[in-house]
């Protein structure tokens, strides 16, 4: 009688237990398991877990041992593949673990070609050099903005895109010598349907002219050196830009009503590095990272033409993987006569005409409807015109439809002698956050009382990055918001591409290293 009632005492305490244990939900491993089918989930430095239907709901619930999560919610490690079958976005093994891809031939979404290896995911490319044709069935050519976007739906092509191999026209020393072949025969070739010409390294002599193209809203021309800046001293070891050259006369004119956009090119040794050439309708022309010096003009544009130049150098050679391409400045930088201008984290150093000559930015017959401006840009030892007395900047007639914002202009002596970088007849109310050693550049937050070789790393070696020890106001008192037809014109990158401060944002092409 005693041992049944013993047997009954023990039989209901467990059950109390067991019931206690469900209710609560409590687990702990090994010595408190779940009932079959239920997993323990114990928190990270907690001792006590609670009993769930499931062992996760997503593979970043899952430990490194078994870092993916099933359909079931059960944790595993993948042997192959297969395993990851079922996993939504990740069908590829990689050490155990489910991931969207190994290399950019696993992306299959075309807005999404390139595999970034440090997260093992598809995305967008960036680069020209992200759709490398050893990395899929592209040529090199990343699309990099919208305005090939509105082509007909078969040949749009939509930024973050790498352009398909038979959209490109190419052409390098191998395919294109310069005695047997004529780049301008591959100029001809661009159409809708192959909107893109790759140029590799090599020298290029004979000119060529860019005109519309029917159907084609803009033409691009890129090397694959236009992924990096002229100041990036990162990637010396890389190849430098395609050069091109013309002795008499431009190796690059764009004629009215082109559209195009240059990136990453070296124009050169020439009368004229590039002519852009409006005739009263709208010719467009956007340079990105390219170079230009040793020319008798940077670049000469006429009225009609609309100019973009961004993170170029225009000028002497920049301290960076450009050097030794040529050894002095243009005799003048640009050039522009009823041009409407955007002069972006941009660098115009060492143009240096004859004895007397103007050698910065010349703006002839300026309108309300041509206006320039100079955003986040940086002017050094540009020679002055005598009797005008400017070293960067001068107008004729005089317009007040130039603005200058976040800009430098610094040589190693402040201007004398009545001289100055900004002409009279160019200044408006618009000329602000501008750093300088000139006292008549007065204006909303301007500083004008620099020392050169307090603010740059060196500038007899054409290198204008800024000390760390220079002025703050220099480092971190730009503006970093300027709004003109309606939106912020303040670039979120650098010459380099370093991205620019949000809160702190330096003056001149190159921001401060933080």
């Amino acid at each position: 009688m005693h041992i049944r009632a013993l047997v009954g005492l023990v039989a209901a305490l467990i059950g109390m237990s067991g019931c206690e244990r469900r209710n609560l939900d409590k687990c702990r491993i090994p010595d408190l398991p779940c009932e079959d089918g239920s997993y323990c989930k114990v928190e990270q430095g907690a001792s006590v877990g609670q009993c769930q239907s499931s062992e996760c709901s997503m593979s970043s619930d899952c430990g490194s041992d078994r870092p993916n999560c099933s359909p079931q919610g059960r944790c595993f490690a993948c042997a192959t593949s297969s395993d990851c079958s079922k996993q939504s976005g990740a069908p590829i093994c990689d050490a155990g673990r489910c991931v969207a891809c190994k290399t950019s031939k696993d992306c299959t979404d075309k807005l999404s070609p390139y595999c970034d290896v440090s997260t093992h995911s598809c995305r967008a490319c960036q680069k020209h050099l992200e759709c490398d044709s050893s990395i899929g069935t592209h040529d090199g050519v990343c699309v990099k903005d919208s305005t090939l976007s509105a082509l007909s739906s078969n040949l749009s092509l939509q930024a973050g895109m790498c352009v398909p191999t038979d959209r490109v026209v190419s052409v390098d020393k191998t395919s294109c010598p310069t005695v047997t072949c004529v780049l301008q025969d591959k100029i001809n070739e661009l159409s809708a349907q192959k909107p893109y010409l790759r140029i590799g390294e090599s020298a290029y002599t004979q000119p060529v002219t860019i005109k519309p193209v029917p159907g084609l809203p803009e033409v691009h021309i890129v090397s694959p050196a236009g992924d990096y800046s002229l100041t990036d001293s990162t990637a010396k070891t890389l190849a430098p830009s395609a050069v091109l050259s013309n002795s008499n006369g431009a190796p690059v004119t764009v004629e009215t009503g082109a559209s195009v956009t240059i990136e990453g090119l070296t124009l050169t040794s020439s009368k004229t590095g590039l002519s852009c050439v409006g005739a009263g309708n709208q010719t467009k022309v956007r340079l990105l990272r390219t170079l230009i010096g040793e020319n008798d003009i940077g670049i000469l544009a006429t009225s009609g033409c609309e100019l973009s130049v961004e993170q170029s150098w225009i000028g002497n050679e920049p301290q960076g993987r450009q050097a030794g391409v040529f050894n002095a400045g243009n005799a003048i930088a640009m050039d522009l006569t009823s041009t409407k201008f955007d002069l972006i984290n941009s660098v115009l150093s060492n143009n240096k005409g004859m004895p007397a000559n103007f050698s910065g930015i010349l703006i002839k017959s300026a309108t309300a409807t041509t206006p320039g401006r100079i955003v986040n840009s940086t002017f050094v030892s540009n020679d002055s015109l005598t009797t005008r007395k400017a070293m960067a900047l001068d107008c004729q007639p005089a317009t007040g439809n130039i603005s200058i914002v976040n800009s430098l202009f610094l040589d190693a002596a402040a201007p004398a002698g009545g001289t100055t970088y900004v002409h009279a007849d160019c200044r408006s109310t618009n000329q602000k956050y501008i750093g300088s050693n000139d006292t008549t550049l007065t204006g909303d937050n301007n500083i004008t009382d620099l020392v050169q070789s307090d603010v740059f790393v060196s500038p007899a070696g054409n290198d204008y990055s800024l000390k760390t020890s220079a002025d703050s106001r220099v480092r971190d008192g730009g503006i970093t918001q300027f709004i003109d037809g309606g939106k912020n014109i303040i670039p979120t990158v650098d010459i380099s591409g370093n991205p620019r401060g949000t809160a702190k944002l330096s003056r001149g092409a190159l921001e401060a290293t933080r």
